[in-house]
């Protein structure tokens, strides 16, 4: 493991050495072509280890965050934009093509030929699902600079049937049993539930398109990379959703009437962006989550956070916690009322993982979002057989809980 992980890591730096040292690529931060070096406005910029050239599918300016590029108005005119996907991706999965010298190429002709190097399947899901898929990339599209069109319409979202307070409606996507094989096991993946917290709903695509692109039928996914749109989408991103309840303190634990408010009041000083709600499961994001559990029946919950740069675990045992994910350790965040750790892990014996990713608005690089990636599977296909054998009859699900 540590082996192909050195060789994987000596392949990138080479690339990104070549690249470094032609002299159309420039450098990390500026991609420039001749023309373009005169255009300041249609520059290609390269961030996060992806490029990225303005869209001209906005009229204003694209909302800016700490991870995205500015674009301005006057570059509506230019030809269509685009973000490549990877490096991963635009080297060693472009079928041997060497990339587009944009330097000597017909502009609008280099753009549409790098973009074609990943394009969504041919095949269509439904036109409703389909507007609905559209609209919400747009928005990722427009918040988050990691995330482009492209990528977000492959990974084939579709509306879960719940929406959020404000009434985004809260999209998933599923990658399910493939053929005869019999998954290992079933594992939820959940991004955004904070709002705020940027660099969750990032990682979540990268896995996604991972998933899309390598899904082998190990398990069977159910993913939503933002569980709360409100926040999300704010102008301001927020970490609770539009009616100021944090997701996150609003599950229906067995003590919450006893413990939420008050945790929340003599705890947390009454602060605003952790107000648990005004009673257990008030919100319609956290009924949504209720639902998929029961129905879904995951063997495993991962849901992703920021910034506190570790990796929690809450089962009926801690015997089993994930050691590391990359860079990240496991570490001890603690239970706290109407979490999700407490609601899953400790009161229904479903193993949470949450992962927190050192920063809220810095995207991780793609090297390390593939080392936590390549850990993570290792480690589920370990312990779920595991966990399962242990905490089977102990475990609360829909059959139970209707009963």
């Amino acid at each position: 493991m540590r082996i192909s992980r050195l060789f994987r890591r000596l392949a990138y730096l080479l690339v990104l050495s070549f690249l470094g040292g032609t002299q159309s690529a420039c450098s990390l931060f500026g991609v420039y072509s001749d023309t373009e070096q005169q255009k300041p406005e249609s520059r290609l910029t390269f961030t996060g280890f992806r490029y990225e050239i303005p869209s001209p599918s906005y009229s204003t300016p694209v909302i800016v965050t700490e991870t995205r590029v500015q674009v301005s108005a006057e570059v509506e005119s230019a030809s269509m934009g685009f973000k490549l996907q990877s490096f991963v991706e635009k080297i060693f999965l472009g079928g041997g093509k060497s990339p587009v010298d944009r330097s000597q190429a017909d502009p609008e002709k280099a753009t549409q030929d790098i973009a074609s190097i990943k394009l969504p399947d041919t095949a269509r899901p439904p036109a409703m699902v389909n507007k609905y898929q559209s609209d919400f990339c747009a928005r990722i599209n427009n918040r988050l600079s990691s995330i482009d069109y492209h990528q977000c319409m492959s990974v084939r979202l579709e509306p879960t049937g719940h929406v959020s307070a404000q009434g985004d409606p809260i999209m998933i996507s599923r990658f399910g049993q493939l053929g005869g094989i019999v998954p290992t096991g079933r594992v939820l993946l959940i991004g955004g539930v904070h709002g705020d917290e940027l660099s969750s709903v990032s990682i979540v695509f990268e896995w996604m398109e991972y998933l899309r692109v390598h899904h082998d039928g190990e398990f069977v996914w159910s993913v939503v990379p933002v569980m709360n749109p409100d926040g999300l989408f704010k102008k301001k991103p927020s970490r609770t959703n539009a009616n100021g309840v944090d997701l996150n303190r609003n599950m229906p634990t067995t003590d919450w009437q006893d413990t939420a408010l008050a945790y929340w009041r003599d705890k947390a000083k009454s602060a605003s962006r952790k107000f648990p709600g005004p009673a257990a499961g008030s919100e319609p994001e956290t009924r949504w989550l209720i639902d998929e559990i029961d129905k879904f029946q995951p063997d495993m919950i991962i849901t992703v956070h920021a910034p506190y740069n570790l990796i929690d675990y809450d089962a009926p045992s801690r015997k089993n916690a994930p050691r590391r994910f990359g860079k990240l350790k496991g570490g001890l965040l603690g239970t706290y009322p109407g979490s999700l750790g407490n609601y899953a892990g400790v009161k229904r014996g479903i193993p949470v993982v949450t992962i927190e990713l050192p920063s809220s608005n810095k995207a991780i690089s793609v090297i390390q979002a593939h080392d936590m990636w390549s850990d993570m599977l290792e480690w589920l296909g370990n312990t779920i057989p595991m966990e399962n054998q242990r905490f089977q009859d102990s475990r609360h699900y829909a059959e139970t809980i209707r009963s």
